[in-house]
């Protein structure tokens, strides 16, 4: 990662823990399009409590844990991408 886009990452993150809640940013109601979220199951960074919240609050979200990783999942298992070319595929095919 460049110096630039390290930076650039620091400061996102510290923008975002800045608010008291997500919600104080993004409207998350708004969203209106077929959510997935993805969470490893071994995610030390982000609370799985954190993920169920904000689905929760997404219309058309939903979940799917991924066994056996943490926060960067496709950079821990290169099986991971084919979670998301499923994901992918399937808006492809359009609904069913």
């Amino acid at each position: 990662m460049s110096k630039e886009n390290l930076r650039a990452f620091c400061e996102h993150g510290l923008f975002i823990i800045s608010a008291r809640s997500l919600g104080d940013i993004v409207n998350f109601k708004n969203i209106k399009v077929e959510t997935i979220l993805l969470n490893g199951e071994k995610d030390t960074i982000i609370d799985l409590e954190d993920v169920k919240f904000l689905a929760s609050q997404i219309p058309k979200c939903r979940m799917q844990i991924v066994k056996n990783v943490g926060h960067f999942l496709h950079l821990e298992d290169k099986n991971v991408l084919d979670i998301y070319n499923d994901i992918l595929s399937k808006i492809q095919e359009g609904p069913a």
